[in-house]
């Protein structure tokens, strides 16, 4: 190829698309529709994610316009001008006219694409998107340019009309872009499989996540080169049309068309074997961690790990991204550390398969039915293997099924730990009237499960039950316990002998579990009861957690849970006894940033917690008690009642919430879970402990005290694994920390916390949260306004009923006649003015609450109009200063044709 031929082709076809306005349209009308996809339809702020995903949904879509467009008049303009032939004749080759025509295309493709890099500055202004992830898109951005630009050209190619040539480069670009939709006419084929492999938004899909594989890579640069050589092919026939040879060299041609793309398919196919991919996301989400190859690097070369996993041909498109993702990391497990500490393999299995067979009967594992969501194009559910089994001589583990919401990195690199370690520790989980444990259930005469919480740490710990009234054997290195109100004070007994020995211990006491709110700390032993039983009520007292939390040298109101008017997802109404701990939320360090437990998580959600404070006397008598609070409220804190949030019947069943109920404004920032440790001062001797000779020495405090129960309930683990895009929680992993801190188990820390960055629209935060604040000042001084005018009614009231008990010319049958007649009237008289005043009141929230509304609508509109209108003002200016000098100086040279 000649170079200088190649870029003087280059340097022709740049000056004449941007020497006309045409070009400067195009490209501006392609940034105000791709900035329209990204940040006007409504899921971009229901979502508040600082990404493009939206954009990259609808990309595709645009390239139909932006890629026949650029690519229409590449040959179509020279055969419509008549410079074809010159341009054939000239002393270069067909390739070298290919090539430079294919550069100059890709460099117009380009200049658009970094016209439209400001969405980026778009989503920079509103929050912090992950650069590297977006640097990854662009590229497949780009790369999808590279591949569609030379269908483009080919489909010009054909035809002298540029309208047609656009039509042409449309279908063709269309085909390339909607085969995969084949798949829902023929779900479950090899046809189907393959026409997906072909589909660009299935190639382009890996970049919109941050991952540059090679695979993808060279789909589109094969793309690209089957569309040239079909250029070249197209070209060079008008050198031999209508020559005796034609018909050989057409079926020659069309002998080595279906050749390459035999060899492109296979070149494809090899990349896709090599797995070789670039993590570009900021938390490098799609590669090993250090810290899984530690785990690696700890297992005897001697006695290697086996990994089989059973995984299904096709899964759902839900989780085709789960799939891949465990495909990839398995490959990489397999070739770490030289293949000597871990052998993968990796079975395709399809129900009632041999290898479903040899799953079932080896291992469990088994199909699970998944069914569709809006993501899937096949509506049918679908049986899927996703299961992995770890071997290590007699020790094996399993995970039946990889649900999409589990963090693929983490389950992988504990169960090779757990089948490779020497040994594991103890947890102990004291029974309680919270019953983590599953029991015999008397009502539906069934069994219940364990929560998930004993099921999880069973994963990574041996998990025993601590009976109830008996010491916590010593060999237990560390103890959960779940409402530990509910214990008897002797029972309790033991857990403060525990405590006070200074052994780890992870203590949750709700004051209102909504798992079960008749076990709250303040709750009687037979809340919940029928009156109308038989069953004599339970006057057993409770344990005294005053007791606990002096040692602690904390304060937790039994009777009060504080409520959060945060919300991170405006789109979904959460009631304010639904508390977010996020780092968005505006409060005082949501997350304690230095402690291992809560560094690096992005989000927990608690249900009516309590709020757990230090002591005013604490530092005073416990000077060498630490105590580090973990997670706290945002600034839109308030404090209620327990016995005002739920609302009961007669018999005491609860209906829901008491829509009624009204919060106090408390202390920004309350603390809902903290962790005490330190030596305790020494204290007097105790002749009762003096007699128990077993048990521990008083002396140190190791504890992690959490307000809610609810944070550990089954919800929560049902809702990870179900894998809602809308609520990645961290409730899990925080639990999981705090059990492995207290255990000194650090080596998974890390990497349970390794997930995506919670990247919200903080700009808009912000706004929601200043006129969050307003509104509930509004609605504060309404109800202020409305208490003070019936308190004055009532006022009256008081006051007249008072005249009349001084009268002296009435006797008491006198007065209680006139006192029952004044305030019958009088008090018909203040209901009348607490519903006038009450619909006034309700009014004024209304309204307060409109306009909250009405201004976050406003501003939405004012960022969705800056977002669309202002990136194509750069391109548009630029196109009309083109298309003045050229006017000018069409005029110029009129003129100087004149004067001639």
């Amino acid at each position: 190829m000649k170079s200088n031929v190649i870029f003087a082709i280059v340097r022709r076809e740049l000056g004449s698309y941007f020497s006309s306005p045409t070009g400067y349209v195009f490209i501006t009308i392609f940034i105000f529709l791709s900035a329209f996809a990204a940040f006007w339809l409504p899921d971009f702020f229901d979502r508040n994610l600082a990404n493009l995903d939206q954009l990259n949904e609808w990309f595709p879509a645009l390239l139909l316009f932006l890629i026949p467009a650029i690519t229409m008049g590449s040959w179509a303009e020279e055969r419509k001008q008549g410079t074809e032939e010159l341009l054939l004749t000239l002393p270069a080759r067909d390739s070298d006219l290919v090539v430079g025509k294919y550069l100059a295309c890709l460099a117009i493709y380009t200049v658009a694409l970094l016209f439209s890099v400001s969405h980026v500055a778009v989503l920079a202004y509103l929050g912090r998107p992950d650069l590297g992830l977006m640097a990854s898109t662009y590229f497949g951005y780009w790369l999808c340019g590279v591949g569609l630009i030379a269908v483009g050209m080919a489909a010009s190619a054909l035809t002298s009309n540029l309208t047609v040539a656009f039509i042409l480069g449309a279908v063709l670009s269309g085909i390339v872009i909607g085969i995969g939709k084949l798949g829902m006419l023929m779900p479950d084929t090899a046809l189907a499989q393959f026409a997906k492999a072909l589909s660009l938004p299935d190639r382009f899909e890996d970049f919109g996540r941050g991952v540059i594989s090679a695979e993808n890579v060279l789909y589109f640069v094969m793309l690209a080169v089957m569309g040239l050589l079909a250029n070249g092919f197209l070209i060079g026939r008008r050198h031999w049309a209508g020559s005796p040879s034609e018909p050989q060299r057409l079926a020659l041609g069309f002998v080595r068309a279906a050749a390459f793309v035999v060899a492109a398919g296979s070149i494809v196919i090899l990349g896709s074997r090599a797995s070789a991919r670039a993590d570009a996301t900021a938390e490098r989400l799609w590669s090993l961690s250090p810290q899984t190859m530690e785990v690696v690097k700890a297992i005897d070369p001697e006695r290697p790990v086996q990994v089989t996993a059973y995984v299904s041909r096709e899964a759902p498109a839900s989780y085709t991204q789960t799939k891949e993702t465990l495909l990839g990391l398995l490959r990489e497990l397999d070739v770490a550390q030289g293949g000597k500490r871990i052998a993968v393999r990796i079975v395709e299995t399809e129900p009632y398969s041999d290898e479903a067979r040899e799953a079932k009967k080896t291992f469990g594992i088994d199909s699970r039915a998944v069914a569709p969501s809006p993501e899937d194009r096949d509506m049918n559910t679908k049986q899927v293997f996703m299961g992995v089994a770890f071997t290590n001589g007699p020790r094996q583990f399993v995970i039946p099924f990889m649900s999409r919401g589990l963090p693929v990195e983490y389950e992988l690199a504990r169960s090779i730990r757990a089948v490779s370690a020497a040994g594991r520790k103890k947890v102990g989980v004291l029974e309680t009237d919270a019953k983590l444990f599953g029991e015999f259930d008397m009502q539906t005469f069934s069994p219940r499960e364990d929560w998930p919480i004993v099921s999880e740490l069973r994963k990574q710990y041996e998990v025993v039950r601590v009976a109830r009234g008996q010491p916590v054997p010593p060999d237990v290195d560390v103890l959960l316990v779940a409402q530990a109100s509910s214990l008897m004070p002797d029972e309790f007994k033991h857990v403060m002998d525990y405590v006070r020995a200074g052994r780890p211990a992870a203590i949750f006491e709700d004051p209102l579990p909504l798992v079960n709110p008749n076990i709250g700390t303040s709750e009687p032993r037979d809340a919940g009861r029928n009156p109308f039983q038989r069953q004599a009520p339970d006057t057993r007292p409770k344990a005294d957690m005053s007791q606990l939390y002096a040692l602690l040298g904390v304060e937790e109101k039994p009777d009060v849970i504080v409520r959060d008017r945060y919300n991170p997802r405006p789109q979904m109404p959460f009631e304010p006894e639904i508390v977010f701990v996020n780092a968005g939320s505006g409060g005082p360090e949501p997350f304690n940033l230095t402690d291992p437990i809560t560094s690096g998580l992005q989000e927990v959600v608690l249900l009516a917690t309590g709020a757990i404070n230090r002591s005013a006397d604490a530092a005073t008598k416990l000077p060498n008690v630490t105590y580090t609070p973990l997670m706290r409220t945002s600034r839109a804190t308030q404090t209620i009642k327990v016995n005002d949030v739920l609302q009961k019947d007669f018999l005491g069943t609860i209906r829901g919430f008491n829509s009624k109920r009204q919060g106090k404004d408390a202390e920004p920032g309350q603390v809902v879970a903290a962790r005490i440790s330190g030596a305790l001062p020494a204290e007097p001797p105790n002749a009762s402990r003096a007699e128990d000779q077993s048990a521990p020495k008083p002396g140190s405090v190791n504890v992690v005290l959490v307000a809610d129960l609810d944070l550990i309930s089954p919800e929560f683990f049902q809702l990870r694994e179900a894998g809602a895009k809308e609520f990645v929680l961290d409730n899990v992993p925080f639990v999981l920390n705090a059990i492995d801190v207290l255990a000194g188990e650090q080596s998974l820390l890390d990497l349970r916390k390794h997930r995506p960055a919670h990247r919200t629209l903080t700009k808009l935060d912000e706004a929601r949260r200043a006129e969050q604040e307003e509104t509930e000042r509004a609605v504060t001084e309404a109800n202020r306004r409305a208490d003070e005018e019936i308190a004055r009614a009532k006022a009256v009231l008081t006051k007249k009923v008072e005249e009349i008990e001084k009268r002296e010319d009435l006797d008491d049958t006198g007065k209680g006649i006139l006192l029952e007649s004044v305030q019958s009237a009088e008090q018909r008289r203040v209901d009348a003015q607490a519903a006038a005043i009450g619909d006034r009141q309700s009014e004024e929230i209304a309204d307060a609450k409109a306009r909250s509304a009405k201004d976050i609508g406003s501003l939405q509109m004012r960022i969705r109009t800056a977002a669309v209108l202002l990136p194509p003002i750069p391109a548009f200016l630029l196109g009309c200063v083109v298309f003045t000098n050229r006017r000018a100086g069409e005029k110029a040279g009129v003129v100087k044709e004149r004067l001639r």
